[in-house]
């Protein structure tokens, strides 16, 4: 869902989905933290979410990054018990940052959260069209301060599934999902599994003609990415005076990828091959925390690393998500309880209910 204006950049939907049902409470340890199922979370936010595209190779002087130019975003996001529903529009005015200069980045941003007690399940698509180069790495014969792709895109489909060990004292959701409170100090282990594809194109070679001496990848225009493999981490919530709160969630995720390399010589094989490929996943946050309003600032990036035929390729993608935030929580009426409640009912008879109770 994009509006191709620059100053109406319309980016982001977001659908997020959390469990909880009323027999959780006894579950949970509402000494360390609480939860407000049947609120209704209303948050307006700002958000900023930056795509990075960069490659590498021994024995040159810099990684080159091509850097989306899509300016921030205001939003609202709307919950009840396990569903919410999240949108941006992009505009330069809350953005100092953007600047026209760099070129037009239209992009796409689905993400669904499934923060149930035991499990926090990340599905998500992510597609990227238009880069520039920052002015420290424009090609010499550039006389503007950046270099811009407007063809270069980037693609990400992907799900990152962890078993959160500690769920009985250690919620994920205040920071993200706004109807929880953490009342103490607390953390857990975390481990699951991740599987992600994607590709970057562009119509020419991925990187300029300046660089041809240097990066092996010079005739490179296409590349696709397959990883796989377990998750293992550890989250944590520090509590300060019961209200104040820092939040750090990390996992480090042991992929086998296999990777094609497309050039931009007609009717060549693509280069293909199965590898080692780690990335890392973070989120966090921090914020002041009480019964009815929230504020707090998190973060997420998604970090992901390949190399290609040779271990001199070397490509990673970088998706952020910067967010401020500020969550009242009030009574949500009739209507929409009954209708959450409802689908939810339909999820449970599908044998789906192990993702939002």
């Amino acid at each position: 869902m994009v509006l191709q204006k620059p100053f109406v950049l319309a980016a982001m939907l977001l659908i997020a989905c959390g469990g909880y049902s009323q027999t959780n409470t006894l579950k949970i340890d509402t000494s360390f933290y609480e939860r407000y199922p049947r609120k209704l979370i209303i948050s307006p936010f700002w958000v900023k979410t930056p795509v990075t595209y960069s490659i590498a190779a021994p024995g040159t002087e810099r990684t080159i990054r091509y850097y989306d130019n899509s300016p921030a975003g205001l939003g609202l996001r709307v919950g009840f018990d396990w569903l919410s529903v999240s949108a941006a529009f992009r505009t330069p005015i809350v953005d100092p940052d953007y600047h026209k200069q760099r070129g037009k980045t239209s992009n796409f941003n689905l993400q669904t959260t499934f923060a149930a007690r035991k499990l926090l399940i990340d599905v998500y698509y992510q597609k990227t069209k238009g880069t520039f180069l920052r002015s420290d790495a424009t090609p010499p014969y550039t006389t503007s301060n950046y270099y811009i792709r407007p063809d270069i895109k980037t693609n990400l489909l992907g799900v990152t599934g962890l078993f959160v060990f500690n769920g009985k004292r250690f919620s994920s959701r205040p920071p993200f999902k706004f109807d929880a409170w953490q009342k103490k100090s607390a953390g857990s282990f975390l481990s699951g599994i991740e599987f992600l594809t994607g590709t970057a194109s562009g119509d020419s070679a991925l990187l300029p003609a300046a660089y041809n001496k240097m990066l092996p990848e010079q005739q490179i225009n296409k590349m696709t990415f397959l990883l796989l493999g377990p998750s293992a981490g550890y989250g944590h919530t520090f509590v300060i005076r019961k209200h104040l709160f820092i939040t750090a969630i990390a996992s480090v995720n042991a992929d086998i990828g296999r990777v094609k390399e497309y050039t931009i010589r007609q009717g060549e094989t693509p280069y293909k091959r199965w590898r080692f490929d780690p990335n890392v996943n973070f989120r966090g946050g921090i914020g002041y925390n009480k019964r009815d309003w929230e504020l707090a600032l998190s973060y997420f990036t998604k970090r992901i690393f390949y190399t290609g035929q040779t271990n001199s390729r070397r490509y990673g993608i970088n998706y952020s998500d910067y967010r401020l935030s500020y969550t009242r929580r009030i009574q949500a009426g009739k209507t929409i309880p009954k209708v959450v409640d409802w689908a939810g009912n339909i999820i449970d008879k599908l044998g789906l209910g192990f993702l939002i109770r």
